[in-house]
């Protein structure tokens, strides 16, 4: 078998539009066959190449110059033998003009869209079936592919947003014109194509396409330390890198990449109203409405870190950050997935995609970074230090046990929602910690616990696998303080189970104290 073609038989008169059909075959397969290996079924419109169609403003002008490139556009109006994929090529460097800038800056958004353009005329001879002779005329031979580019200015504004998206167009970048500028600047752009890119088949033949529709792919490190309390001062311990769901290009996070807590990055906008553990996560760049559906998804970097948040939001940084915003939520991660994506549809409040209101996105997409404390009374985080796997914040959450004893039936205490009162709470992905019992006893007095893990298992006092201790002060005068450090798994909802608890004279202060635990979505990374 064969592609589709046409075929001229022995001693046919073959018909121009016959010749014509065969070119449109041969550019179907062409472009189906590209098709198939960059996005599958899905059909996406994009951009092929990492320096295909790539905007550069040109300084000391009001142009921006676009790089020859190759696209996919998809076209569903398109009637076989042409493909609903659309070929569109550009073999020479295209400018654009930018209107003259208002008293305010604003945003413009680079767009392209498929076109042709007659490349070559010839004469030929042509046949007169009113005359019976021939006639030389001057005919179309060739047609190029010639793509329309525009610009679409936004609403100037002290904060410029982007224009919306308008149906039929890619876009490509988009330039600030600042107030009153005679010139655009080469370092005020956003990159934003939509890229495509080759599906990965894993060893066993098996197509990733449908995974990567679900979750985000090959993640790799990730975690948060926060040396201050200022909200601005968090940071990235490890690199991270991944493919959020449907994407065809990575994201990455450098080491040291800023984390901060600020209105802008806050889910749902604002900040915390309450003391609350506060989950980062990596999201992809969403479009503003108004785009074709089946856009590829897009990149997102620019080489001056104020083009995106200015002096509002700051946690962004180019030297950082490329392919994604970081986003704060209360949202849990699901501890399951190494991409630790979360539940129902965030709001970005984010003044570079949105003139006003909230942008949706869907949390299923978002990859997880770790988690922090946010202190409603002082605004700002706990500190954490983050030690190869652990993390360690500087309060400790706790429950006090002494008024309990003794423990005679199993007890159980919530390493998560700690205590009555406390003031810091560890994240739901505290799953396995290095814990502490401290108590203060009396003269010759002894305490004696033993307790269950969720690797322990339920069962009767004395089984193999639970964690025992017995303290003892000898001292037959004073007070003394005791403690023992030790590990333990908690369940999925954050409790240890205490199955016995005894003291032989007065224990003054009790209590269970978490010091530090390993992030159970890094771990699996």
């Amino acid at each position: 078998m064969t592609i589709d073609k046409g075929q001229a038989n022995t001693r046919e008169r073959v018909l121009s539009s016959d010749w014509n059909r065969q070119t449109e075959l041969g550019n179907r397969a062409i472009s189906e066959a590209l098709s198939a290996s960059v996005s599958g079924y899905a059909r996406e419109t994009g951009i092929l190449g990492d320096t295909s169609f790539l905007v550069t403003p040109l300084n000391g002008t009001m142009k921006s110059a676009i790089a020859p490139g190759l696209a996919l556009y998809y076209d569903s109006t398109q009637v076989y033998p042409k493909s609903t994929m659309v070929w569109v090529e550009s073999r020479e460097v295209r400018e654009v003009t930018h209107p003259v800038a208002d008293a305010l800056a604003r945003w413009d958004v680079v767009e392209m869209q498929p076109g042709e353009l007659i490349s070559s005329t010839q004469p030929r001879d042509q046949f007169d079936p009113l005359t019976g002779t021939f006639t030389v005329v001057n005919m179309t031979k060739e047609i190029k592919s010639y793509p329309t580019f525009q610009v679409r200015s936004g609403t100037p504004s002290a904060s410029p947003a982007v224009p919306a998206g308008t149906p039929g167009w890619i876009p490509l970048a988009y330039v600030q014109v600042l107030g009153a500028a005679v010139t655009v600047d080469q370092t005020k752009i956003v990159h934003c194509r939509p890229l495509l890119g080759s599906r990965q088949i894993d060893r066993e033949g098996y197509s990733t396409s449908a995974l990567a529709n679900v979750y985000a792919v090959d993640v790799k490190g990730g975690g948060v330390e926060w040396p201050g309390g200022d909200i601005d001062n968090g940071a990235l311990v490890n690199s991270m890198e991944g493919r959020f769901a449907g994407h065809h290009h990575k994201f990455r996070l450098t080491k040291t990449c800023p984390i901060k807590i600020a209105t802008m990055n806050w889910d749902g906008g604002g900040l915390p109203a309450v003391n609350s553990v506060v989950y980062f996560y990596a999201v992809p760049a969403p479009y503003p409405s108004g785009y074709d559906a089946n856009l590829a998804k897009r990149e997102l970097w620019t080489p001056d870190p104020d083009n995106l948040y200015g002096d509002n939001g700051g946690y962004y940084d180019s030297n950082f950050q490329h392919g994604c915003l970081i986003v704060a939520s209360t949202s849990e991660p699901d501890l399951t997935h190494p991409a630790g994506p979360s539940t129902g549809t965030g709001a970005l409040q984010h003044e570079f995609f949105a003139d006003a209101g909230l942008v949706p996105s869907t949390r299923s997409q978002w990859v997880y970074i770790g988690a922090a404390f946010y202190d409603n009374a002082t605004t700002e985080v706990v500190e954490q230090r983050v030690v190869g796997r652990w993390v360690a914040p500087s309060r400790k959450t706790g429950a006090v046990f002494q008024t309990l004893l003794p423990i005679a039936a199993p007890t159980v205490f919530n390493m998560w929602s700690g205590f009555t009162g406390a003031d810091f709470t560890l994240p739901v992905t505290a799953r396995r910690l290095s814990m502490q019992v401290f108590a203060r006893l009396g003269a010759e007095d002894a305490l004696f616990i033993e307790m269950e893990d969720d690797w322990t298992g339920g069962g009767a006092v004395g089984q193999d696998g639970a964690i025992y201790f017995t303290m003892y002060n000898p001292d037959p005068v004073n007070v003394q303080n005791e403690s023992r450090i030790f590990e333990v798994t908690v369940n999925a909802t954050g409790e240890l189970n205490v199955q016995e608890a005894t003291v032989i004279g007065v224990v003054n202060t009790g209590r269970f104290v978490a010091r530090a635990y390993r992030d159970a979505v890094l771990e699996i990374r």
